[in-house]
């Protein structure tokens, strides 16, 4: 990789870089992800010049799930074009052209999501319901700063030449807290789509009946559910959901293709989709990262696309290649299109560094 622009170039000094970033940088348990992570940072343009920058500092977030879906999108085939600076990504299948831009819930004042867990039990929030009524609001709060922006001209992004006419898709990871990752796409659907469900089985066969949500609470603060439905959002043509594009996504993928720099292991466990009409709950899966048994990962598993129904111009299904896909009916039951065997719910992934052995005579 001599010669190759590098995100570890430092940019930034030292006392202001972020310290995950650092544990990549200097680790060998992060030399998977960080090999990675500059492979896929060697293909992407960096219009405003100032990725690497915020990468090491306050932006490591942000940036990272910036690198994750430009990952994707390669992955996906499609072509990204120029977009000098209007949005983050614009993207096109030969037929179509989509613009994206990704935002990410950050905690107030920037506050660290402090050190990795190696347990579920680590990464739940102490208070679950608690945990997912703070992951609703801060995840309505990243989408509706994207949909109220606006540029000197009074421009909203679909309102700009560039994008006027196409798809318009707001990408959003939860990056609030210790345990924003913890929440599946679930939550997000409901308060995408104002529907939770009610379920029952009914001599072995699963019954589900839509019910309508109208607000969501949390810390003494009200919002509105389905914003799909809301006038607002009519611009917005679908969100693009992931719970899992982290460091520990670079680092795992990283390690299925071999790269680092040995004496490293890598366990991924927690809850998939399974793949059966009458299932009410996920499967359990674990495995260790490179084995036999291991399913080969890909950036678009932790993609989920939730498709507005009222949009003005709606996303083409299928764009995305094999994300899943999430649409609401009219019945108000939400139909999940899963193009692939392997679709984590969420996962923890526990990172090994195996200490040096040293050599002897014997």
């Amino acid at each position: 990789m001599a010669g190759m622009k590098s995100l570890f170039t430092m940019k930034v000094a030292e006392d202001k870089a972020d310290k995950r970033f650092v544990l990549i940088r200097d680790t060998k348990a992060g030399a998977p992800a960080r090999q990675l992570m500059d492979l896929i940072f060697s293909t992407y343009t960096d219009e405003d010049k100032s990725f690497v920058q915020e990468f090491q500092s306050k932006g490591f977030d942000a940036r990272t799930w910036e690198l994750s879906l430009h990952a994707f999108l390669s992955e996906a085939d499609l072509e990204q074009m120029p977009t000098k600076g209007l949005v983050d990504f614009l993207v096109c299948d030969g037929s179509e052209t989509v613009a994206i831009e990704a935002v990410t819930s950050q905690p107030t004042g920037g506050v660290s999501l402090g050190e990795a867990t190696s347990s579920i039990a680590g990464l739940a929030p102490e208070n679950i319901n608690e945990g997912i009524a703070e992951f609703v609001h801060q995840f309505g709060k990243a989408l509706w700063a994207k949909v109220q922006k606006r540029n000197a001209k009074g421009q909203a992004y679909w309102e700009l030449d560039a994008i006027v006419g196409r798809p318009f898709v707001v990408a959003v990871e939860a990056f609030h807290g210790t345990s924003s990752l913890f929440h599946s796409f679930g939550y997000a659907g409901e308060y995408l789509f104002g529907r939770s469900a009610a379920v029952a089985m009914t001599n072995g066969k699963l019954e589900i009946t839509p019910m309508i949500l109208d607000v969501h609470e949390w810390n003494n603060k009200t919002i509105p559910s389905g914003v799909f439905d809301m006038d607002t959002y009519a611009h917005v043509s679908a969100v693009i959901f992931s719970n899992s594009s982290s460091t520990a996504q670079f680092g795992r993928i990283g390690l299925q293709e071999n790269l680092g720099t040995g004496g490293v292991m890598i366990f991924r466990t927690g809850t998939c989709l399974r793949h059966d009409e009458n299932a009410d709950k996920p499967n359990l899966f674990g495995y260790e990262v490179g084995s036999a048994k291991a399913p080969t990962e890909y950036f678009s598993q932790a993609i989920h696309v939730f498709h507005n129904p009222n949009a003005a111009i709606p996303l083409p299904e299928g764009f995305f290649g094999n994300a899943t896909e999430h649409f609401r009916l009219d019945s108000g039951h939400i139909l999940t299109t899963v193009r692939q065997d392997f679709v984590p719910v969420s996962s923890v992934t526990s990172i090994i560094q195996i200490a040096d052995i040293p050599k002897t005579n014997e």
